[in-house]
This record gives structure tokens, sequence and C-alpha cells, in this order.
């Protein structure tokens, strides 16, 4: 227990700055909240440095300032050393490219730290960690967004289209085998996405076909309440629909073609809504089969299985060149094979 306390950063700045410090301290848990609903945390690719000096100005700082006076016009995203600080009026100085001298500042002010994976509080010097109980929170004083649905994607994959078991997406299959999709699955992959979502993900609404454009739809729009971030997400499915003795396939090529076309549409989007800190999501529905004949009822588990781990090779890697691409989710869809046991009645729900 006493390892806890000393831990706890409350009771170290009281001790080392009195009524003097829990004030400033009262003023940086404000403004934190308020900031990474304005500019998520997961935009934090550097260090982020909040400091709220006793005086007029924090000692100990260098590097491009400018003045700000709202919350809304502080940067989104933090490459390098990026510090705010908080003034007395409720105005900020932003320093860019900054360097802090944290012997310094830290002795006349209260100075929070963040970095992908670590927050803390510098109080003379010394580190003290923030815990956070919550691992899909990148903060603890922010709403877990494109976190939460990183999450909620890996788990859409593996529980509702791995056995497909949530019953819009089987809807997709022409046959209980699961060999091919219907023709035009793409609305009850989308409808079965947009549920699973909006039931995992606290305070998001998730939006279907909505227009990045006046012409162009994205397949879902998740929109976090009270911040201002957003994700587009675009699904692209892999393998064959049968309809009718009318067999139509995709393979490789339609899953980079929808990288292509995700990455055009977070341009544009960007350009419209320049406020907003947006990410995009790539999500390919795999069915793909091996060897299998246009007319086929039976698949073997060998050929049925055969692209379970093949992945889709990207290029170019957009995940890899930008910072608002996610990597691509593939989620393999297995069908019922001549080798599995008899398949139970009746499918789980989501």
């Amino acid at each position: 227990m006493q390892r806890i306390v000393e831990r706890m950063f409350v009771p170290v700045i009281y001790s080392a700055f009195g009524e003097t410090g829990t004030v400033a301290l009262r003023d940086v848990l404000q403004f934190l909240p308020s900031h990474y609903s304005n500019a998520d945390a997961s935009l934090v690719t550097g260090t982020l440095v909040v400091v709220r000096p006793f005086a007029s100005e924090c000692p100990g700082l260098s590097g491009e300032m400018q003045s700000e006076k709202r919350i809304d016009r502080l940067p989104r995203e933090v490459r390098g050393v990026v510090v705010i600080e908080l003034l007395e009026t409720g105005d900020f100085r932003v320093w860019q490219n900054a360097t802090i001298d944290l012997a310094v500042a830290t002795a006349a002010a209260v100075v929070y730290r963040f970095t992908p994976g670590r927050e803390d509080f510098v109080v003379k010097g010394a580190s003290h960690i923030v815990l956070n109980p919550a691992p899909e929170h990148i903060s603890v004083f922010a709403r877990a967004t494109f976190s939460s649905l990183a999450d909620a994607l890996a788990d859409y994959g593996r529980v509702a289209v791995r056995s497909s078991s949530c019953y819009i997406f089987n809807e997709a299959w022409d046959s209980p085998q699961r060999l091919f999709f219907k023709a035009g699955p793409e609305w009850r992959m989308r409808r079965s996405l947009q549920q699973f979502l909006s039931n995992r993900i606290r305070d998001v609404d998730v939006l279907p076909e909505q227009n990045v454009s006046e012409t162009k739809p994205i397949d879902i729009k998740v929109l976090w309440n009270l911040t201002r971030s957003e994700a587009l997400i675009e699904i692209k499915w892999l393998g064959k629909s049968r309809s009718d003795g009318k067999v139509i396939g995709y393979w490789d090529q339609r899953a980079r073609d929808g990288a292509k076309q995700l990455a055009e549409y977070l341009d544009m989007y960007r350009t419209l809504n320049p406020h907003v800190s947006v990410k995009g999501y790539l999500v390919v529905i795999d069915g793909r089969r091996y060897g299998m004949k246009d007319d086929a009822t039976i698949v073997s588990r060998e050929n049925g299985l055969h692209y379970e781990k093949l992945e889709v090779e990207f290029d170019p890697k957009y995940h890899e060149l930008r910072e608002d691409f996610q990597p691509p989710v593939r989620m393999f869809a297995e069908p019922i094979s001549t080798n599995d046991p008899p398949a139970t009645s009746g499918t789980a729900s989501q």
C-alpha cells in the first residue's frame, strides 16, 4: 500500500508544492479530457508535454512558440516534442519542436508527459507513472476511440465472421456449406458489421453508406460522441458469389483496389473536414476456396482452409506510408468442409 501511495501523483504534487501545486494540478486534470476530445491521443506519435506554471510562465522551455486562445486550435498531431503551456488567463502557449529542461520546469510547474504506452507526471525531476487499469484506453484521461474500434474489428472477425455465427452475415452465403456468397452480399456484410459495432462500442454513432464527398459513399462511418474522432470503414469481400448459375470471383487485387479507394476517400474527407481526426480501416472478408469448381457443392478441409493464413500483399502499403490509414483487417470465413463433423442446428447471435 505504501508503494501504491508513493506512485500516486496527487499526494506527491501536494507534498512538493502545497496548495499552489494542487490548484495547478486541477487545471491540468480539467484540460486533459477536453484536449483529448479534440485531439485523439492515438495521434501522438512523439511526446506531448502539458505544463501549468505557478508563475506567469514556465522556465526551461525553448522552441517555436505561438499563442492560442481556443482549445480546438491546439495541435492534434504530435510527432516530435510539443509542449502546451496552460496560462492562468485561460490562454495557451504552444511550443513546437520543443526542448524542455525538466529539472528547471518541474520545479516551477505541474508537468504532465505522454508518449505512446506511457504517461506520467514529473515532479522536481522525478517521474511518477499514471497507472492505466484499462488497456483499451490509450490515456486514462481520454475516451477509448480508435483503439476500441480496432479491438471490436478483431472480435468481429473472430466471433462473427470466422464461423458465420452472426445471423445477418450467415445470410450472405448461398448454402449452409458456405462455399459461395450470394450475389451482391455487400449489404449484408455492411449491416452485420454495423450492428456489431453499435452493440460493441460505447458512445458512438455507426452510420452505413455515408458520402465522403457529393458522390463517393463509404461503407460505414463511426463517430465518437463528444469528440472529433471519426473512422471510415471500407469493406471488400474475396471469393466467389453464385446466383442462378452465374459465378463471379474476386481475388487479391480487389483488396488492393479497396486500399487505393480508401486512401482516396481519406484525402477527400480530410479536405472537406479539416477539423476532424479521421482514420481509415479496410476490412477484407475472405471467403476464398482453393480448387473449387463453379458447380461445387462440397469442399475438402484442405482446400476450404487453403487461404486461411495467406495474407494479401498490398502495394503500395498505405498503412506504412500514412498515419491515418490503419493496417488492413482480413477476416477469413471458413466453410463447412467434408472432413468437418456435422454442424449443430441454428447459429449463435452476435
